[in-house]
């Protein structure tokens, strides 16, 4: 993939220092839930989002989603609809 050539150190060197604790791994599940959580308030629906995000398997997504969010992609979706 695209970060197999990159090392760590060089992924962080342009980051904020709250996000230098983190693995490159949090650090991309963190994008990605912040880019779905903008997404779902904007109308796509989860799989929509799921996918958008480069994550293809629904089930995962929502178990990720939840872990960070604690709450599911669903139910955000509703409560920004509000």
């Amino acid at each position: 993939g695209i970060f197999e050539f990159l090392s760590p150190g060089y992924l962080k060197s342009g980051l904020k220092p709250s996000e230098i604790s983190k693995t490159v791994g949090e650090y991309i599940t963190d994008r990605r839930i912040k880019k779905a959580k903008t997404l779902l308030a904007g109308g796509y629906s989860v799989c929509e989002t799921a996918a958008a995000v480069g994550i293809c398997n629904l089930g995962y997504f929502s178990r990720l989603f939840k872990k960070q969010t604690q709450m599911t992609p669903a139910a955000y979706k509703k409560l920004c609809k509000k």
